[in-house]
């Protein structure tokens, strides 16, 4: 679990509050840091709850837990929309994992690895 706005383990919660619920998450969960970097097919990937700037509201929420785009591919939830692919203002390939946009279920890793594609190539 990459954890978000939703999930009480997350750091925009406090510690305390944190710590009350982390042994309940981690029964089902394994939970990784709220933003990390990892390879995907030898690509460098990004992976955040949150896209880099975009929300499902007016004005992006939550800016200060959100990852600086560096131009690297950026694997997110969050937006509760049926969007895939999209490119954030700097042109950055952003994926959203969320279930709404993948028929309701959980993203396999190849189509992952499909979807992070660059065109070019």
């Amino acid at each position: 679990l990459i954890s978000g706005n939703h999930d009480r383990v997350s750091r925009i919660n406090k510690e305390e509050y944190r710590a009350k619920f982390r042994g309940m998450y981690e029964d089902v969960f394994h939970i990784l840091p709220d933003n990390m970097e990892m390879l995907v097919d030898g690509k460098k990937t990004n992976f955040s709850h949150y896209p880099y700037v975009k929300d499902h509201f007016d004005e992006p929420r939550y800016m200060k837990y959100r990852m600086i785009d560096d131009g690297t591919p950026l694997v997110h939830g969050h937006l509760h929309a049926k969007e895939t692919v999209t490119l954030s203002p700097a042109g950055t390939k952003q994926i959203h994992v969320g279930v709404t946009s993948h028929n309701w279920r959980p993203v396999n890793v190849d189509t992952l690895i499909e979807l992070l594609k660059d065109e070019t190539n």
